[in-house]
């Protein structure tokens, strides 16, 4: 406080009677020589500054005042590249009409005692505007802060609101047609309350997706409501006379008064459906990770069909055709903590091997398919608190059994809802950009081939172990590199952490975050085994071929019961 130019462009507010102004006022120029402070009050209605001659601090050191902020409008809150073209030629050219005034020889001449009338009456003069407009651009310029914008046209009051416009007898409102009419004849007319709610009717059918387009519903309209004369019910209507162009509103009309009874939301709601509107174009309101904790609370579990063909180990020359890939995430971290890739469709059956996948360690799995890795570059090997899936896959006896045998909640997305598992959702597009599947032959480069086309499955080259190799590196480089910063929190950034997924969830080990759902290997291992039911008579034969879960039955001497064996997930 003891630099008084630090005061310049300060709002202070009135605590007291003591001050010589009420509400707020802003200091526009502060004469050191003199002690005189320049201020103007702040109010709807600008009025002309005026000079004080006790010091401001004062005021404020006794509480007879204090520093105040003043809410700027809205049209001046955008940024330089936002504001249109138009609003922009407004404001420079008001700049040019007061720049002479505000940028001067002597600094805060235009404040100095009876010198603004003389000024502004020279300046006026000199550049043909009249003093009122000046007075008018220098009060809202000194009021806003001495910014240029300030001087941008204030569009956000214009209008009546809630209130239905007048127009004169016989004058058509809008801008002139396009086309003009016979001479003498008129174009368009002016709406009643019959019309507006004819056109509310006729636009309805253009919302319910009746119609394609809103022409069509604007012809339907007219046949309906502006014909000079009408038909039986069920009678064509499509050679019906129209009335004259004077009593037919127009297509224009027509579309600002249906937009103004159906806002755009409610159009495309009922447009899309149901159904498309809460997959494609609801409001979001949350994150996928809100409510998660740590790492391994929720894993979400999804399949994808590969956008390429596949060739047999065995035979080269046999197209096997195009593989399923499982992946398992976790939700905190986004680290993808397993994957299985088969040729068997979505399924529980294909789902257990990407869940036991990312229930145990990676090194024995990467060893598999020629990657060599240590226990930490691939850290993922717990079970989960929470496993969102499909309904196709966890919707059964089997799927049901890890809930009970190993303590997971599992939660079901509705069907066509892959919003509900956003982060399992967006890790194919990643992994496809990561492992450029589009550039391997036999790549499915579009879904619709034309005609005469090369058929991808001809140029198919790899087989099932060297594709599932190539997406073992796709996730292993997508763990390490692929950079998540909006997952980042102040202890993260405190820390300095790198915004990998891996370093993510090794956080959130080490920090406490994770409550990792630990089980014994052998429980995992058997809660995840392929289940059936077989009868085998006393001979040994089984009336259905079985190696999983045997129901077994012996004579009377024998022993009577039920015996469970299983394979390898």
């Amino acid at each position: 406080m003891d630099n008084p130019t630090a005061m310049l462009n300060t709002v202070i507010e009135a605590l007291s009677d003591q001050v010589p102004f009420e509400g707020m006022a802003r200091i526009l120029w502060i004469d050191e020589r003199a002690a005189l402070i320049t201020l103007i009050t702040i109010a709807e209605t600008p009025r002309k500054p005026w000079v004080a001659s006790e010091d401001v601090q004062m005021w404020l050191l006794r509480g007879d005042a204090r520093r105040s902020q003043l809410r700027l409008p809205a049209y001046m809150l955008q940024v330089e590249e936002d504001i249109p073209e138009g609003e922009k030629t407004l404001r420079d050219r008001n700049w040019e009409r007061i720049a002479g005034l505000i940028d001067t020889a002597v600094p805060g001449e235009i404040f100095a005692v009876r010198a603004m009338g003389a000024l502004v009456a020279l300046h006026a003069e000199a550049t043909g505007t009249q003093r009122k407009t000046l007075y008018r651009l220098l009060y809202r310029y000194w009021t806003f802060g001495q910014i240029r914008n300030a001087l941008l046209p204030d569009y956000e009051n214009v209008g009546a609101p809630g209130k239905a416009r007048v127009f004169s007898a016989g004058k058509r409102p809008g801008r002139p047609p396009r086309h003009s009419a016979n001479t003498g004849e008129h174009c368009g007319k002016i709406l009643g309350d019959d019309d507006k709610s004819f056109i509310k009717i006729g636009y309805s059918l253009y919302k319910n997706n009746e119609v394609a387009s809103v022409t069509d519903a604007y012809h339907r309209t007219l046949r309906r409501f502006y014909v000079e004369e009408h038909v039986v019910p069920g009678a064509s209507t499509s050679d019906l006379t129209l009335k004259p162009l004077d009593q037919l509103p127009s297509i224009r009309q027509f579309s600002y008064w249906g937009r103004k009874a159906f806002d755009d939301l409610t159009v495309l709601r009922s447009r899309a459906g149901e159904r498309r509107w809460q997959k494609d174009h609801r409001g979001l309101t949350g994150r996928a990770n809100n409510g998660v904790y740590g790492p391994c609370h929720r894993f979400e579990i999804d399949a994808t069909i590969a956008d390429i063909y596949l060739v047999s180990r065995y035979n080269r020359n046999w197209v096997i055709g195009r593989p399923v890939i499982y992946v398992v995430v976790d939700v905190f971290s986004t680290m993808i903590a397993g994957i299985f890739v088969g040729l068997e469709g979505p399924s529980w059956n294909g789902a257990r091997h990407a869940l036991f996948n990312a229930f145990t360690d990676k090194v024995a799995f990467c060893r598999m398919y020629g990657i060599e890795i240590e226990s930490s570059r691939w850290p993922s090997h717990h079970l989960p608190r929470e496993l969102m899936a499909d309904r196709g896959e966890m919707l059964g006896q089997a799927a049901e059994g890890i809930v009970t045998g190993l303590g997971i909640d599992i939660a079901i997305a509705p069907p066509f809802r892959p919003d509900w598992k956003a982060i399992v959702e967006s890790r194919f597009r990643l992994l496809n950009k990561t492992s450029q599947i589009h550039w391997i032959p036999g790549a499915v480069r579009e879904r619709i081939a034309e005609r005469g086309e090369r058929d991808y499955q001809l140029d198919a080259v790899l087989d099932l172990a060297e594709f599932t190799n190539i997406m073992i590196s796709s996730v292993l480089h997508y763990n390490h590199h692929s950079r998540r910063p909006e997952r980042l929190t102040a202890d993260m950034i405190r820390e300095e952490i790198e915004p990998s997924p891996v370093n993510l969830w090794r956080w959130g080990m080490e920090n406490g975050l994770a409550t990792p759902n630990t089980q014994p290997q052998d429980l995992v291992y058997l809660h995840l085994l392929p289940r059936d039911t077989a009868s085998i008579q006393r001979g040994g034969s089984a009336s259905r071929a079985c190696t999983t879960h045997a129901r077994t039955r012996f004579s009377k001497t024998g022993l009577r019961g039920r015996e469970r064996t299983g394979a390898a997930p």
